[in-house]
């Protein structure tokens, strides 16, 4: 498999069949696996190892990210998107030692900005997404950019890469765009090295998000409550006010629970301090609503830090 500059991915390492985890091999222009012998196609820099066969779920958030991406800009960031990125890269560079020690997978990259600044300190990334617009602009601009990268189209419930692998899982609010989160933190688990660690970014269950995510069909992981809001938005209403497919928030003790039956260590879950953008109110408020956000009653997103027991 080439990396978007031209370099070659060790596929031997790294790569292997979503079915039976068997080795893939190029043959034809096409890779193969040497055991069940199923062939996946690649596109350009992009390798798809995505099932055909997806859940509502994936299916709905694939749709709906991929009309998304067609209209985001590779060579320039708005401000509002660079003060987002900046507040990932910012905080990303405590856990560097990690970073620099191996393979940085980027689950849910999107277009790959985060990862793109990985890259230019000269750490191998892999990114992988369900959305094949979002990989394409990916390489794009790791092209343009001269950056070591490598994009999959693939799930989080089936990751293509082999076992103890990867030494740092980034996971940017991508985990509540799939319904069996359990499954999506087994393969993080399975693929992630001994002492390796995972950081995922989601939506914490609290007044802003049973309130203003509910303008984009956020789903609460509130027994019941849970359960009568998927058959409304998918279901009765068909996902059309599901802004971006399938998407769920989480309770700290469900989210300690899932990282904890999949294997993981969990050293802290907490809030994360991304630049929120609160267009929806008039400027002079926005500070306060901001400083408001910090208070665990209203927390729109929370950070945990796992890692594989060595």
């Amino acid at each position: 498999m080439r990396l978007s500059n031209g370099h070659v991915l060790n596929h031997v390492d790294i790569l292997c069949c979503i079915s039976c985890q068997g080795n893939l091999i190029m043959q034809n222009g096409t890779w193969v696996c040497t055991v069940c012998k199923i062939r996946y196609p690649s596109e350009k820099d992009i390798l798809l190892l995505a099932s055909p066969q997806t859940g509502n779920d994936v299916a709905l958030s694939e749709s709906k990210w991929q009309i998304l991406h067609k209209d985001h800009q590779i060579d320039t960031q708005n401000d509002i998107e660079l003060l987002i990125n900046t507040s990932y890269i910012s905080f990303l560079s405590r856990y560097k030692n990690y970073i620099n020690n191996g393979y940085f997978l980027d689950l849910g990259c999107g277009v790959a900005w985060v990862s793109a600044h990985i890259a230019q300190t000269g750490v191998t990334t892999i990114g992988i997404d369900i959305s094949r617009e979002a990989l394409k602009k990916s390489a794009r601009m790791f092209h343009k950019k001269n950056l070591h990268g490598s994009f999959i189209q693939g799930s989080l419930l089936q990751l293509p890469i082999k076992n103890n692998t990867i030494n740092f899982i980034y996971s940017c609010m991508s985990l509540e765009y799939v319904k069996d989160t359990k499954q999506a933190l087994t393969e993080s688990y399975r693929v992630l090295k001994k002492g390796g660690m995972m950081v995922a970014i989601v939506p914490v269950v609290s007044f802003t998000t049973l309130t203003y995510h509910q303008t984009r069909g956020d789903i609460p992981g509130i027994p019941i409550v849970k359960q009568l809001m998927e058959f409304i938005h998918i279901h009765i209403l068909r996902g059309k006010y599901m802004k971006y497919g399938y998407e769920q928030s989480f309770t700290v003790s469900s989210l300690r629970s899932l990282f904890q039956s999949a294997g993981f260590t969990v050293n802290n879950i907490d809030f994360f301090p991304m630049y929120y953008p609160l267009a929806f109110l008039p400027k002079v408020w926005q500070p306060v609503a901001r400083r408001l956000l910090h208070h665990r009653f209203f927390w729109p997103l929370v950070y945990i830090e796992a890692r594989k027991k060595k």
